[in-house]
């Protein structure tokens, strides 16, 4: 029985391992959206970018790793792992090597140069060109060796991505209301919480409501149909007394948890009738000692 428990344990921890998304899980060919829309942790914050792009954010033990989605083609066009704190040169290495796998060889270090590597918001910078033209490059922490950024771009950067402008709603359009040929917003907020499992907002990093509040002017939330199914599903569910999301990653520890539970009942089950069993064959061989017994005296 303990040697059971002790596998459920390991099989829960597992479970808990998967949220996390580490640079050994990314694939050096095929990234794109929406392979980490089937592959990857809904475990993220996310950001629409003014250049069209989605900015994925995923939080791992010792690391942050931040990837840019190209949101017409779905390619990826940057990857960022900053280390907190710098990691160590043999860490940094290990994903350095499994970020170049397949596209390093013959490729060789050079150092960027100071004016260059600022513009685009790098510093004491290195880096290497892999045989698919993409660039690598590695942030030095001072003279110890150790790395503060891991940073891959699909081509050579031209400006610094941290300092895009995150994208709402309403860019792109007019003061008329109407959209500009920048605009279309909207509807990439939609789709990108569509994928994410969350209700589209402008801040997409903090609590999403149900429904929004309406507009001055407007019927009250009462009179839409869509609205009133909304504010249903918001009170029927359960989960959010416990401050749970209803979501993929949700369904996912819920399917992890129940598979664990079921698996003891089972289990309890067979040991208990193995115990009766075992309870029954003392009961008869004991009548049959005492029958031996009987017949012996006679």
């Amino acid at each position: 029985m303990k040697q059971f428990f002790g596998t459920v344990g390991c099989c829960l921890s597992l479970a808990c391992a998967v949220s996390a998304l580490e640079v050994g899980d990314l694939p050096v060919e095929g990234l794109t959206r929406d392979y980490a829309d089937n592959n990857f942790s809904k475990d993220y914050e996310y950001c629409i970018l003014s250049d069209y792009s989605v900015r994925r954010t995923w939080k791992a033990e010792g690391y942050t790793l931040t990837l840019d989605f190209d949101i017409r083609s779905g390619k990826l066009l940057s990857l960022y792992v900053d280390y907190e704190p710098a990691a160590p040169k043999a860490e940094a290495m290990r994903h350095m090597r499994h970020l170049c796998e397949g596209r390093d060889e013959d490729t060789k270090w050079v150092k960027t140069k100071e004016k260059s590597a600022n513009n685009v918001g790098l510093h004491n910078a290195r880096h290497r060109q892999l045989t698919d033209k993409s660039f690598l490059f590695w942030e030095s922490a001072g003279s110890s060796g150790d790395c503060e950024r891991l940073c891959w771009f699909a081509e050579a950067p031209r400006q610094d991505r941290m300092k895009i402008a995150h994208a709402t709603k309403n860019t792109g359009k007019t003061a008329m209301g109407t959209s500009s040929a920048g605009g279309g917003f909207e509807a990439m907020f939609k789709d990108e919480a569509r994928r994410r499992g969350l209700p589209a907002t402008d801040t997409p990093s903090e609590p999403a409501k149900m429904t929004p509040a309406p507009e001055q002017g407007s019927k009250p939330a009462a009179d839409s149909p869509s609205q009133s199914r909304g504010e249903q599903v918001k009170v029927n569910n359960p989960l959010e007394k416990l401050g749970m999301e209803w979501n993929d990653e949700t369904k996912k520890w819920l399917m992890y948890i129940g598979g664990a539970l079921l698996v003891l009942i089972i289990w309890s089950r067979i040991a208990a009738a193995r115990r009766r069993a075992r309870q029954t064959a003392a009961f008869e061989e004991l009548l049959r000692r005492d029958d031996r017994g009987h017949d012996g005296k006679n």
